[in-house]
């Protein structure tokens, strides 16, 4: 008795399959997640973070001097990042360095994600949203290191991404502006970035009327 091959109902037929589109959408992400989880962690400012965030938690409490210069030791000290601080030292004693590297790459694709949208809305294709947003995945790469800097550039492009949005007359949710600000404004000291947005696109409709 010969076998018969029965044809999968097109219905059953796998739905999804890899095209070159999809490699060109993923080449942003890409980029910085293999910067982020390849980059060294360097003798930089990350390291004094860490034991801040140690000793608030230790503590209880925000520090109001300088407590890790020589020169400067006990004089009045702002601990702009203080939030951040606690962030870092609570991953690291939960995963260690590998966890912080973890927390940082993903950081980096939060920010990434708004340009990204903003890229795909305005380029109109598929390709030209990637290689536009292949600009700001760049830039992301360029200052990639674990610091405290990039809780920055998520709360930058989520802005970014809002404020384009009403500017452009589409829905765009203002409301979550100032518990954006609010956070940032104890995460990092770049805050004011995020008004002078508010700024530029208020000063730009202004203009425009």
């Amino acid at each position: 008795m010969q076998a018969t091959h029965i044809a999968a109902p097109a219905g059953r037929r796998r739905a999804w399959s890899l095209r070159i589109e999809h490699i060109w959408l993923a080449l942003p992400a890409l980029l910085v997640l293999w910067t982020g989880f390849m980059h060294p962690l360097r003798r930089l400012d990350f390291w004094w973070h860490l034991k801040a965030g140690e000793l608030i938690v230790a503590t209880g409490q925000i520090p109001q001097v300088d407590l890790f210069s020589y020169t400067q030791a006990g004089t009045p000290y702002l601990y702009q990042n203080w939030l951040a601080e606690i962030i870092y030292y609570l991953t690291y004693r939960l995963g260690g360095l590998p966890l912080l590297v973890a927390l940082n790459t993903l950081l980096l694709l939060l920010a990434l994600a708004p340009a990204y949208a903003l890229c795909r809305q305005e380029a109109g294709g598929p390709r030209a949203g990637a290689l536009c947003a292949l600009l700001p995945a760049f830039g992301l790469a360029c200052y990639s290191m674990l610091r405290t800097q990039v809780f920055a550039f998520v709360f930058f492009t989520s802005y970014l991404y809002i404020l384009w949005r009403w500017r452009a007359g589409r829905r765009a949710p203002l409301w979550a502006l100032p518990a954006i600000m609010l956070l940032w404004a104890n995460l990092h000291g770049a805050f004011i970035l995020g008004i002078g947005l508010i700024v530029l696109f208020l000063g730009a409709a202004i203009g425009e009327r």
